[in-house]
């Protein structure tokens, strides 16, 4: 099986632009999971929220547009 998650990819990423030399600074992302992977590799990283991996607002709900609209 050559399937890897998206953290395990990253990881390779990261460590393969090291390798050839680039000084990664800072990594952003909007998985919280991905971001503890980069920490855990002594690299600052920033949670960007997107909205992707949360579930859509329910019909009515605090985000849903006002009546008229």
């Amino acid at each position: 099986d050559q399937y890897l998650g998206a953290a395990e990819f990253k990881r390779g990423v990261l460590r393969e632009l090291r390798e050839r030399g680039f000084e990664i600074e800072l990594a952003l992302d909007d998985d919280e999971a991905i971001c503890a992977m980069y920490h855990d590799e002594d690299l600052p990283a920033l949670y960007v929220h997107s909205g992707y991996y949360v579930a859509p607002p329910s019909a009515g709900g605090p985000s849903a547009a006002p009546a008229g609209r």
